[in-house]
């Protein structure tokens, strides 16, 4: 008798284990039966994507939507072919790679920095690569790679504002060297751009100064040559192209770099999507080891 039992307990166990399995959804063609929760708000100003989405969608549609700066040479210069303006340079050439890997066509969309971050979290966009240096308050909204250049703040200043040292056995006065020297002047307009990371460190380093906004490195630069601003900030690769191009400024303008203080630039990504990343920051790796980026920038 308690045979008996013991068989019919153990039939009964195999029939509800059976019907478990015939329940449990299982994986048909890599795609899973559980539905997926799109574009997650958490707050106002995070948007969250889930793992896969933007990555499935730039797959689906066969092309890499990439945000990248109006101007910025060395990295992305511009010039007039059959009358119409095309983008060149390193990072180009980066947004070429990185769709070729991803096995998609780039399309490019140029932005002002103060546009990047809600592009790629509005859609508008689904990378930026456009000389996007990292920081923790962006980082708060979206991702971003690893880094694949580091650079350091810079300015061009008026001649006419540095004082001139004679050399001796001892300086007259110590001289200017670094963009931070220049707090030992009283008075100064910097030229600085809207919604950059030198926005935010320029006003905290020069508190007592004057601060004037750009949205385009051009409007910068006419900044400078128009006498409206003293010294005009960026990063120190786009002002040595600058200054190294233009001869005739050597005489009118002092190139001052950034000293110890850093900056690195990396792609700009969506929230959540933890394969676009890896495949990002996989692809990094490898235009770094294989000096590729290094060959991009001597190229231009």
């Amino acid at each position: 008798m308690i045979h008996y039992l013991r068989i019919s307990v153990l039939a009964i166990s195999f029939i509800v284990f059976s019907g478990f399995l015939n329940a449990t959804p299982t994986p048909e063609n890599n795609k899973s039966d559980i539905p997926r929760e799109k574009n997650t708000h958490v707050d106002d100003k995070k948007i969250y994507f889930d793992i896969g989405d933007i990555y499935d969608s730039i797959r689906r549609s066969g092309k890499l939507r990439i945000g990248i700066s109006r101007f910025y040479p060395p990295l992305n210069n511009t010039r007039k072919e059959n009358g119409v303006l095309v983008h060149y340079g390193a990072e180009i050439k980066m947004g070429e790679s990185l769709a070729d890997f991803l096995g998609v066509k780039p399309e490019f969309i140029p932005l002002d920095v103060p546009d990047y971050i809600p592009a790629i979290t509005n859609r508008k966009v689904d990378v930026v690569i456009g000389g996007f240096s990292r920081n923790l308050e962006r980082g708060k909204t979206i991702w971003f790679s690893q880094p694949y250049l580091s650079i350091t703040p810079g300015a061009l200043a008026d001649s006419r504002i540095i004082p001139q040292t004679r050399f001796g056995e001892e300086f007259e006065e110590e001289p200017f060297r670094t963009i931070w020297d220049l707090n030992r002047l009283a008075d100064l307009n910097f030229a600085v751009k809207k919604g950059s990371a030198y926005e935010s460190l320029i006003r905290e380093k020069f508190p007592r100064h004057t601060v004037i906004l750009y949205n385009a490195n051009e409007e910068g630069l006419q900044l400078l040559m128009s006498n409206k601003a003293h010294v005009f900030v960026h990063d120190s690769l786009f002002l040595k192209y600058i200054y190294d191009t233009t001869p005739e400024w050597k005489s009118r303008y002092f190139f001052l770099q950034g000293g110890a203080y850093r900056e690195e630039l990396s792609v700009g990504l969506p929230m959540g999507d933890l394969i676009l990343k890896q495949s990002v920051d996989f692809w990094i790796q490898e235009i770094l080891r294989t000096e590729k980026l290094e060959e991009w920038m001597r190229d231009e």
